[in-house]
């Protein structure tokens, strides 16, 4: 997404004052289970529950926001706060590269973030991954982005696993109707209908079609929900080790394989572009559009802390891609993109 993350200036001062942090209360108290769905709109995020049992977790998240929602998750870590995490964020939203280098550092030690996903309207993803017991906690940057002080929802996760049960209530599976196969559906509540084709989907424009069978959490492949599909890493050397060629409609497992934080943009540009092109823009310190962005629907896998991985579940149309990283460096505050992690990919 050819967002504000270019210029970390524009979303300074909006974490700055982490007092004002409230706690969402959205979220009701549910049978425990394993899928959640996450509702991104012009005033924020919801989730179907708060509560949900430890182990594989699927987030069902969409957005009705004009301007797309971007939905991060993270759990502080053993010792520290939520406060400590927001005050990070603040520095890796500094002007100052030093400062925006040290935020970096900071939530590397003080979080583990999770994702979400960036998405636009119209482009919801499923995204897949293990969570173990503890409390969890969803916002919306694109508000924070927009001058508002962050409000988290939490979620808790409790236990050690097991198998899913049917969390969401009756209407929500309409929110996902045209964008789930008929097998998920059904496993997710009983009482829907199937068909002689498990895996065929509803006749809907820009509906999901994902590759191989499904199997439930036990009977997985060793990762995912979904059989086996490509894998994105993001290394250390701050680029992306991945195929020339994804999937425009399937299934992508994302690991960070650095010792620092990494996200995956995945924006739509023109047939023909290189990385070298890119690499020319961002040298130029051109502020304005990129030559070679085009307008369409885009995606991101969130933020992920060093070691994270999950599995992220899209529908793009078939074309030429960027993926890109704008964290900014643990050393010299600047953009990972700017310093080459960017990939021009095919998505067919």
């Amino acid at each position: 997404m050819w967002k504000a993350r270019v210029l970390p200036a524009l979303a300074a001062a909006v974490l700055a004052t982490v007092g004002l942090v409230a706690t969402g209360g959205s979220a009701s108290a549910a049978p425990l289970g394993s899928t959640v769905a996450v509702h991104g709109s012009a005033q924020g995020l919801t989730i179907t529950h708060g509560q949900v049992r430890g182990g594989i977790v699927t987030f069902l998240v969409d957005t009705t926001n004009e301007q797309g929602s971007d939905i991060a998750m993270f759990s502080p870590a053993p010792g520290k706060s939520v406060d400590n995490v927001l005050a990070d964020l603040r520095d890796v939203f500094s002007e100052d590269p030093h400062t925006a280098a040290q935020g970096t550092r900071e939530l590397v030690d003080d979080a583990r973030i999770f994702g979400l996903a960036g998405v636009g309207k119209g482009t919801p993803v499923m995204v897949t991954e293990q969570l173990a017991a503890g409390n969890y906690y969803l916002f919306d940057l694109n508000p924070v982005f927009a001058g508002a002080a962050p409000t988290l929802t939490t979620l808790q996760v409790s236990g050690p696993g097991g198998t899913p049960t049917n969390v969401l209530p009756p209407g929500i599976s309409s929110l996902f109707r045209g964008l789930l196969p008929f097998a998920l559906l059904h496993s997710l509540f009983p009482g829907y209908p199937t068909i002689p084709n498990p895996g065929a989907l509803f006749p809907v424009p820009g509906a999901f079609s994902l590759p191989g069978a499904f199997s439930l959490p036990g009977t997985r492949t060793p990762y995912g929900l979904v059989g086996r599909h490509p894998i994105v890493k993001l290394t250390s050397d701050d680029r992306f080790d991945s195929s020339d060629v994804l999937p425009a409609s399937g299934t992508i497992t994302v690991r960070n394989t650095s010792d620092t934080l990494h996200f995956m943009s995945v924006s739509p540009v023109k047939p023909g572009t290189t990385d070298d092109d890119i690499q020319h823009f961002f040298q130029s310190n051109d502020q304005g559009e990129p030559p070679f962005a085009l307008d369409g629907p885009s995606i991101e896998m969130g933020v992920l802390s060093p070691g994270g991985h999950a599995d992220i579940t899209y529908t793009l149309p078939a074309g030429t891609y960027v993926l890109e990283c704008f964290i900014p460096d643990d050393q010299t505050g600047m953009p990972h993109a700017v310093m080459g992690m960017h990939k021009v990919v095919t998505l067919q």
